[in-house]
């Protein structure tokens, strides 16, 4: 497994979501205009890996992660990570050093180059591994993937208000389960999410999901078509 270093930028974050963030992580919370940016420590034995992990422990927190912050450098930081100095980093991205291993594409050409301190590293573990950061990173193709991912979550919730999966068992479908705050005479009703957790059923024994109008019970459908269904 390898250690990853993973920058998120948050929702607003409450004093008692410090706190978890603080128990859960070796974690740095920090603001800039306004941008929430939670920095942790994570494992993995890939950097997409490690990201889709320290999210899911992160929403366990109820703390939303928006999406995994590009870890950004220009020159002289390079030249302060790395030990060296900014004309020797000007050598590497000239390809005046090392020139058989291309320094790395810039993120942005703004302000002379900014580039994603993940690819630096990358390169210089293959060129100079004394000056390479023990810590991994992101790179490119990485934020790419996790935000795409976080993109989703994110429209899901926005738009899911449903319980959208359940398990339930039962003898026989024909059978009325004892279902308690349900509306509708049967289990096909759907219910507000917030109210899931006071819903329960009492007979044993066939996986039951709850697509977006349906119940589905081992290979059989039935729709869900009552009108009782509460908002």
């Amino acid at each position: 497994m390898t250690e990853f270093e993973l920058i998120f930028e948050t929702a607003e974050i409450s004093d008692d979501q410090e706190s978890a963030i603080y128990a859960e992580f070796d974690a740095a919370i920090s603001q800039h205009s306004g941008v929430t940016l939670v920095t942790v420590t994570a494992q993995g034995v890939s950097a997409l890996d490690a990201s889709l992990d320290a999210v899911a422990r992160i929403r366990r927190l109820g703390v939303s992660p928006v999406r995994l912050y590009e870890d950004l450098v220009t020159r002289a930081t390079i030249a302060e990570r790395a030990g060296v100095t900014p004309q020797a980093v000007g050598h590497w991205i000239r390809g005046e050093r090392h020139a058989a291993e291309p320094f790395p594409v810039p993120f942005n050409v703004a302000a002379g180059g900014i580039w994603l301190w993940g690819d630096v590293n990358e390169w210089l573990r293959r060129t100079a591994p004394n000056l390479a950061d023990t810590m991994s990173y992101p790179r490119q193709e990485d934020y790419l993937t996790v935000n795409a991912e976080l993109r989703k979550q994110v429209a899901l919730t926005a738009t899911t208000t449903w319980v959208t999966a359940l398990t339930l068992t039962a003898t026989n479908w024909g059978q009325e389960p004892n279902l308690v705050g349900w509306w509708g005479p049967r289990a096909a009703a759907f219910v507000p999410a917030r109210r899931f957790a006071t819903y329960y059923a009492e007979f044993p024994v066939r996986s039951v999901t709850i697509p977006v109008r349906s119940v589905t019970v081992g290979a059989s459908q039935h729709e869900a078509i009552h009108d009782d269904v509460a908002p």
